[in-house]
């Protein structure tokens, strides 16, 4: 049993990176013919965002006379339609978790969670494990800055996973505030984010650069991401520190420095018809040394494997 969970980590691994490594290729479709038709049709129209919805359509959002549209046009540059970007956009879906724990003794849980995701305008809120809420300030082509809210409800640890955690203080949700500035580029959207903690639970700061990119993979959409997060030493300290009061004979005091986690993510979409449509997420998560260090972890690396069914509709 450990070999093949051991090989199915290892495969699930090589699977991210593949994507990560080719998905700069798939991207390199040319939009140049659908962009100069909005713009030819819509002089001084402002592009936000081109993505591909198809191996021969695009779906572009601009903004025109300062309102916003949203666009499907052809590879060759024909316009199929044009309406304004009046309604939210909303995903309502419910999928099976499974994830392990780097935890000590304890053990990996499958469980079955809501997702919503919705996109209104320059607002998106993103509900999984936790809650993030994007507003996007200002954004041209290549550029945007946007504020960010993050409700954190499922980092660190619960007592009752294994009798080693006994006596500890649980963390607890922390509310985070934050900025994100992402910019264009050819192999995707490189983003930077900081966030601090406003809710007075650890008080600490994270900083975290990601690449992310969307390809399509036959009739499935693929959006992979490799991310870098930097976690001060109040919240490394908050998650994975033991405090005198808290130690014991097996369990020794420990106060963490801050500590970098390296994560690889896939997000799979393929569309059943115009409401309906399935998903998948794959997750690997490689902790720092300061994690691994801490008395209460056995395991650097968390794995997160989920599948599900969505729903689309208009608010």
């Amino acid at each position: 049993m450990k070999t093949k969970a051991k090989a199915t980590k290892i495969l699930t691994l090589l699977t991210l990176l593949c994507v990560l490594t080719v998905a700069p290729v798939w991207a390199r479709r040319d939009d140049s013919a659908a962009r100069k038709a909005i713009e030819r049709s819509y002089p001084g129209a402002n592009i936000i965002e081109v993505e591909a919805e198809g191996k021969e359509v695009w779906e572009i959002d601009f903004e025109f006379e300062g309102e916003d549209f949203e666009a499907i046009v052809k590879t060759d540059g024909t316009i199929v339609k044009v309406e304004k970007d009046d309604n939210a956009e909303a995903l309502l879906g419910i999928g099976l978790f499974h994830q392990s724990s780097i935890f000590r003794s304890a053990s990996s849980e499958t469980v079955i969670t809501p997702v919503l995701l919705l996109d209104k305008g320059p607002f998106q809120l993103r509900a999984t494990d936790g809650i993030l809420a994007i507003y996007e300030l200002t954004a041209n082509e290549r550029n945007s800055f946007s504020l960010l809210a993050n409700l954190r409800m499922e980092e660190g640890f619960e007592v009752d996973e294994s009798p080693y955690l006994a006596g500890m203080d649980e963390p607890s949700t922390s509310f985070e505030f934050g900025v994100r500035y992402a910019r264009k580029l050819k192999i995707g959207e490189l983003r930077f984010d900081v966030q601090r903690d406003v809710s007075n639970k650890h008080d600490g700061y994270e900083y975290s650069v990601s690449l992310v990119n969307e390809v399509q993979l036959g009739s499935w959409f693929v959006r992979p991401s490799l991310s870098f997060a930097f976690q001060d030493s109040d919240m490394t300290n908050y998650y994975y520190g033991v405090s005198p009061s808290e130690a014991r004979l097996d369990r020794p005091a420990y106060t963490p420095d801050g500590t970098m986690e390296i994560s690889l993510q896939a997000f799979f979409r393929r569309p059943l018809n115009e409401r309906y449509s399935l998903g998948g997420l794959v997750e690997y998560t490689r902790y720092g040394s300061e994690v691994m260090d801490s008395p209460i972890v056995e395991k650097k690396n968390e794995f997160q494997v989920a599948f599900g069914v969505m729903f689309s509709f208009d608010i």
